[in-house]
């Protein structure tokens, strides 16, 4: 990930933007975003026609990859124009990566005004707006459009200057883009953007064959691009402008090593694969594989969510550092990405809403200090996001008075883990089974992993084994060096009583209270580290109540259990 050191995280600014007639123009940079002329045909001609893409598209076959790198991702006029193209030649069974950066992302109403402009891709551009992030930097990824369901198309939005978005993705050593669109503002307004770093890494992250195309025909740029190893020519300009460039990567050069080893690409051909546990994480992987098109066998000792991922109720939960760092970055793109995914599981009702699960926001409570005051004023310009409220506000918020305030997440939902985990277990590509017993994995070949049950009969067998059982993940003879620590947890589950029966938001504490799902809530949890045992306690109990009275001060009493 991006090192940021120790700055003091904030939110990427709005762009800057005007209207000029009919098109929109950055004060920031004194460009336009698309062409005045015809903005798609424009798009269509430097860099659809530009890259070949029809073609290129049409001679892929089921199960192929093809990735395009947009640097200057704007009004996503191009990556709607390619979504075009690759629906009209692109076979069933191929898929489509695409990567946008952008330094300046367009707030979504502004984004909602351009779309109203794209007349033939304006039911694209108007899921392109719903699945649209927010202005945090990082990578945003979204499986778009009417392929969501079985993965065809991903697009990674990075909200991060090109140079710096290129250079972490050069870092992982493997070559990924087919075809690159440099939409950025002009060189002479923009020169930020057009560099050596840029062109290097453009050379170290593309594939055998790939090609680069751009509305700019300057002379810096063409010989950059040539000496970074690209073979360029120009060629006529769409509508006024004279010239602009196209060209292709002569030869790549060799990958450089990762930092670390499971950073590399090393299995080229996979088709199946087994994942051992079916809580959340061997859910979530198993589905993410399936709807890539291979084979995934999911083994569970018990039954689906019967370990750690048993709970009634969970919620999706991120946590704002006022400074930016490796571990809250992720837990921030980890959050944005969760939530959409959820909304698709209801949106197929696949879940039901009430019962397993609602967008109900949460509250996380937080004593008035400098890191809550710095905070307040990073979120002053994404208040859909997060923001800073009083205790004076909780009422109206939680629907319960409380004592003090902090940091409020609108979107945020709480869910039934178990039947998000079978929810996602359903689909036609994953075998599941269940009450195994004790797996065991075994090594064939370089390629080729078997597990098999106690009595030594085979289980399933794939290209790869991913163990997804917590703790248990060092019962495995090839896995029992792991460092790791168990930590036990435990939930209580309480009758709904006034105040909390008027509960309709999250709280969280020192644990979490959700709304009342049948008149309970499932409130946690205990955290006890170095601890294997299962069984229940009433001392956990305890500690929850506890907890639970000091964040709710209106109760006279701890609820019944």
């Amino acid at each position: 990930m991006i090192n940021r050191g120790n700055a003091l995280w904030r939110p990427l600014p709005a762009a800057d933007t005007v209207w000029d007639g009919a098109v929109l123009r950055s004060r920031t940079f004194g460009d336009i975003y698309y062409s005045v002329e015809d903005g798609i045909a424009e798009s269509e001609y430097v860099f659809i026609e530009g890259n070949a893409l029809a073609e290129r598209f049409a001679g892929l076959r089921p199960g192929d990859l093809f990735t395009v790198a947009e640097l200057g991702f704007g009004t996503g006029l191009n990556f709607l124009n390619t979504l075009r193209a690759w629906r009209s030649h692109a076979p069933a069974g191929a898929r489509l990566h695409y990567l946008g950066v952008d330094a300046h992302p367009l707030t979504p109403r502004q984004l909602a005004a351009v779309a109203n402009a794209w007349g033939p891709l304006s039911d694209d551009a108007a899921n392109l707006h719903s699945h649209w992030p927010h202005p945090i930097q990082g990578c945003h990824r979204r499986h778009f459009g009417r392929h969501f369901e079985n993965a065809v198309i991903t697009l990674d939005l990075w909200w991060e200057t090109a140079t710096d978005a290129l250079a972490d993705l050069a870092s992982h050593g493997r070559p990924w883009v087919d075809a690159w669109f440099l939409d950025g503002f002009a060189p002479a307004k923009n020169p930020d953007m057009w560099n050596d770093t840029l062109w290097h890494s453009m050379s170290r992250l593309s594939r055998a064959n790939a090609t680069v195309s751009t509305f700019t025909a300057a002379g810096h740029v063409r010989r950059g691009l040539q000496e970074a190893g690209f073979a360029m020519e120009k060629r006529q300009g769409f509508g006024r402008k004279r010239e602009c460039l196209r060209g292709h990567i002569k030869q790549p050069p060799e990958p450089e090593h990762a930092v670390t080893p499971w950073d590399r690409c090393t299995h080229k051909s996979v088709q199946r694969v087994v994942v051992v546990g079916a809580g959340l994480a061997g859910a979530h992987v198993a589905r993410a594989l399936a709807q890539r098109g291979l084979k995934v066998s999911v083994l569970e000792s018990r039954d689906v969510a019967a370990g750690g991922s048993r709970n009634r109720q969970g919620v999706t939960y991120t946590r704002l550092s006022r400074r930016f760092g490796n571990l809250s970055d992720f837990a921030l793109a980890s959050y944005q990405y969760a939530l959409p995914r959820y909304h698709e599981l209801f949106h197929q009702q696949a879940l039901e809403q009430g019962v397993d699960g609602a967008f109900c926001g949460y509250l996380q409570l937080m004593e008035e200090t400098e890191e809550l005051e710095e905070l307040r004023r990073a979120l002053v310009s994404l208040g859909d996001f997060a923001q800073v409220i009083g205790a004076e506000d909780t009422t109206t918020l939680t629907g319960i008075s409380l004592s003090q305030g902090g940091l409020w997440y609108p979107e945020a939902a709480w869910l039934h883990p178990a039947a998000i985990c079978r929810a996602l277990l359903e689909h036609p590509n994953i075998d599941l089974k269940t009450g195994t017993g004790q797996v065991s994995i075994h090594q064939e070949s370089q390629d080729s992993w078997r597990a098999t049950n106690a009595q030594g009969e085979t289980l399933a067998s794939g290209d790869h084994v991913i163990l997804a059982t917590a703790w248990e993940t060092r019962q495995f003879t090839s896995t029992e060096w792991l460092p790791l620590q168990v930590i036990r947890g435990q939930t209580t589950h309480i009758t709904s009583t006034p105040p909390l029966d008027a509960l309709k938001s999250i709280i969280c504490h020192r644990g979490y209270l959700p709304p009342a799902v049948n008149g309970i809530h499932c409130i946690g949890a205990s955290f006890g580290p170095n601890d294997e045992a299962t069984d229940e306690r009433d001392v956990d109990h305890q500690h929850n109540l506890k907890e639970l009275m000091a964040a709710v001060p209106a109760l006279e009493h701890a609820p019944d259990r």
